[in-house]
C-alpha cells in the first residue's frame, strides 16, 4: 500500500516454504531504494521451522510515479538469481506478493485446500481455549499424536493415516500455534499437559496411547506422572530427554565426562526432512509463547506407564559430510540419556536409531510404524 503523502510504499510478503536468508524490496530499476528485511543467517536445519511473514517499507520521492517493486531472495552465499516484480501498489493480500525461497520450490498460492485425510475440529479445554483436534480415522485404541515444540497437529498430516491400522488416530495442537487459542497464559507444561488431558476427556477417549514428539516428551511425563490410570502407554519420538526425565546422579554414571563440544555446527547441505505441505502453512507462534514453554518445565523423575523410546544417534543434521567431532559429543550425550531412561523407566524398550533426523517420523516413516505397532501389540 502506498502511504500518505505518497512517499512510502509498504512490501507484505509471505513464505510458507522455504525462507531464504534475507530479502530485499526496491522500486523496479532503482537500486538506490532498496531495502532489506532482517538476515538469518543460521543452519536451515535449526531454523523455526515455518512459515516466514516479512514486511519491508520503500520511501522514495519517485514513488509517485513509478509502477512496480521487485522483490529479491537472498542466501549466505550471495544473491539468489530469482526475484519477484509485482505491481507497485500491493493490496491487503499477503499473497499478491509471495516471496521468493532459497530453494526454488515456488510462491505462496492464493488457493490451496488441506487433502490431508483427516476432520478437523476445535475442543473446549480451558475458559475461552481451544484447541485444534485432527481425526484421523481408524479402530482400536486411541493414539493421540503431540506435536513437537514450533509444529501443529498437521506435522503428522503424513504419517498419522498409516498408523490408523494400528488405532484410532488424533493429533493436537497445542495453545499458542496453529489455529489453536492463543492466550496470554497457560504455557507451563503441567496447564499443557492438563490441555492435552481435556482433548482427552472430550472425545471421551478410553486408555489412549500418547505419541509425542521433541518437547512433547514433557507433555507425555506429566500426564504419566500426575494421570497414570488415563493412559495406557508412552512412545517418545526422539522426545525422551531431560526435559521428560531428569533423576539428578543418572546420567554421570556412565558419562562422568562429555566430549568437548564442537565450536560450531556442521555446516547444513540439504534439509534432512521436508515438512507435510499444511504445516508449512499454519500461523506461527508467538516469540512469548516460544519462551514461556521451554521456561516452564518441571523435572519428572518417576515414569510407570510401559514406554518406548527411539533416539536418533548421531542425528542426521543434512550435513554434505560427517562431522566426526560433532557425531562424538551428540552420540555421548544422547546415549547417556538413553542409558538413564533404560534404568529409570521399568520395562521401556529405548532404540538408537543411527544417522535418523530428529524428525524421524518423517524421515522412517515405515520404521517408526512397525514399532508403534508392535509396542501397542503388546499392551494390555
Amino acid at each position: 500500500m502506498v502511504d500518505e503523502p505518497y512517499n512510502r510504499i509498504d512490501v507484505d510478503c509471505f513464505d510458507a516454504i522455504s525462507p531464504p536468508a534475507q530479502i530485499s524490496a526496491e522500486l523496479n530499476g532503482i537500486p538506490a531504494s532498496r531495502v532489506y528485511g532482517a538476515a538469518d543467517f543460521a543452519p536451515a536445519w535449526v531454523r523455526w521451522p515455518y512459515s516466514l511473514r516479512a514486511k519491508l517499507a520503500i520511501s522514495s520521492p519517485r514513488l509517485a510515479n513509478h509502477e512496480s517493486v521487485t522483490v529479491t531472495a537472498w542466501d549466505v552465499a550471495g544473491f539468489l538469481d530469482r526475484s519477484l516484480t509485482t505491481p507497485g501498489i500491493l493490496g491487503a493480500d499477503p499473497a499478491t506478493c509471495p516471496l521468493p525461497d532459497a530453494e526454488g520450490s515456488g510462491y505462496q498460492t492464493v488457493r490451496w485446500s488441506d487433502a490431508a485425510p483427516h476432520q478437523a475440529r476445535q475442543v473446549n479445554v480451558d475458559e475461552g481455549v481451544q484447541l485444534e483436534v485432527l481425526d484421523f480415522g481408524g479402530t482400536g485404541r486411541p493414539i493421540v499424536l503431540l506435536a513437537g515444540f514450533g509444529n501443529t497437529a498437521h506435522v503428522y498430516d503424513e504419517l498419522a493415516p498409516k498408523l490408523t491400522g494400528a488405532g484410532h488416530v488424533y493429533a493436537v495442537t497445542r495453545r499458542g500455534y496453529g489455529v489453536s487459542s492463543r492466550p496470554q497464559s497457560g504455557y507451563d507444561v503441567s496447564r499443557l499437559g492438563e490441555d492435552v488431558l481435556a482433548v482427552i476427556e472430550a472425545l471421551r477417549l478410553e486408555k489412549p496411547v500418547l505419541v509425542g514428539h521433541s518437547m512433547a516428551g514433557q507433555e507425555l511425563s506429566y500426564l504419566a506422572s500426575e494421570h497414570q490410570d488415563r493412559i495406557a502407554g508412552l512412545v517418545y519420538l526422539d522426545a525422551a530427554y531431560r526435559y521428560a526425565y531428569d533423576v539428578p546422579g543418572e546420567f554421570e554414571k556412565d558419562f562422568p565426562s562429555l566430549p568437548s563440544p564442537p565450536p560450531t555446527l556442521p555446516a547444513v547441505a540439504r534439509p534432512p526432512f521436508t515438512l507435510p505441505e499444511a504445516e508449512r502453512r499454519q500461523p506461527r507462534g508467538e516469540t512469548a509463547t516460544r519462551d514461556a514453554i521451554p521456561s516452564g518445565g518441571r523435572q519428572f523423575t518417576k515414569i510407570r506407564l510401559p514406554a518406548l523410546a527411539i533416539f536418533a544417534s548421531p542425528h542426521d543434521t543434512g550435513a554434505a559430510t560427517a562431522d566426526p567431532e560433532f557425531d562424538r559429543f551428540d552420540e555421548a550425550l544422547t546415549e547417556r540419556q538413553a542409558r538413564a531412561f533404560e534404568r529409570g523407566v521399568p520395562g521401556a524398550r529405548v532404540l538408537r536409531w543411527p544417522r535418523a533426523s530428529h524428525y524421524l517420523f518423517l524421515t522412517r516413516p515405515s520404521d517408526v510404524i512397525k514399532e508403534v505397532t508392535s509396542f501397542m501389540a503388546g499392551l494390555r
